[in-house]
């Protein structure tokens, strides 16, 4: 199965527009995963399938005894307006923590209706650790907060001045991750991703226009963050 699945890879990733980092990113893991998988030194999960078959817009090949068809729940969210969000986990600016490649649960999956300025956009969510944002204006990210957020290769816009997006640094070949949020400020040579707190342990991120940092870590911004959930304590 597992030989199939990386024929399949491989075929779409023939395609220009696609990219081991875009299926990275699809996947909420890092390059190496991808370029284990190719190398056939990590099998792909089943629910990851669907992930890479909608960020290469190809089919996946029919497997013997394996259902890739979309779920009855699925479909009947689908038909009333409402489609899947993928809860990728937590963001938290300073925390670089190693990647579990190995991670085999299931990601939790809610339902919300469609992003009516990018409808065709995969949707992340991300649950928000500390108070690295806890003065954005005019909505504040809070503590406990979710995010929900479209991919940003699936938009199809260049960033923008004052935009809140997720962004992912990566360190030590990839083995260490860390997701945060910031809001962006565009220069001439440079840009920059600012915390928006009162906490000023909170130091932005500086990279110049090919986003690699000026301290060596490689960075990506992975969605743009479209609403903000917080959710009411029962007292």
């Amino acid at each position: 199965m597992n030989h199939e699945l990386i024929a399949w890879i491989k075929r779409g990733l023939m395609n220009p527009a696609k990219s081991k980092g875009g299926i990275a990113a699809a996947l909420g893991r890092s390059a190496s995963t991808v370029t284990d998988i190719l190398k056939g030194e990590r099998a792909i999960k089943l629910d990851e399938i669907g992930r890479i078959a909608a960020y290469l817009e190809l089919p996946p090949p029919a497997l013997p005894g394996v259902s890739l068809s979309v779920p009855p729940e699925v479909q009947a969210a689908t038909e009333g307006n409402l489609f899947p969000v993928t809860v990728a986990g937590p963001v938290q600016a300073g925390a670089f923590l190693p990647i579990d490649e190995y991670d085999q649960s299931t990601p939790e999956t809610f339902f919300e209706p469609v992003d009516p300025e990018f409808p065709r956009a995969r949707r992340t969510a991300f649950d928000v650790i500390g108070d690295s944002m806890n003065q954005l204006a005019p909505i504040p990210i809070l503590p406990g907060s979710r995010l929900i957020a479209v991919n940003y290769e699936d938009i199809g816009i260049p960033l923008r001045d004052r935009m809140v997006v997720v962004v992912q640094q990566e360190r030590e070949a990839g083995f260490l991750r860390e997701w945060s949020v910031k809001q962006v400020e565009l220069l001439d040579d440079e840009i920059i991703f600012h915390p928006r707190s009162s906490n000023p342990r909170h130091k932005p991120i500086i990279v110049r226009r090919d986003l690699q940092a000026d301290d060596g870590k490689t960075v990506t911004v992975l969605a743009l963050v479209r609403e903000i959930k917080n959710r009411v304590p029962v007292f």
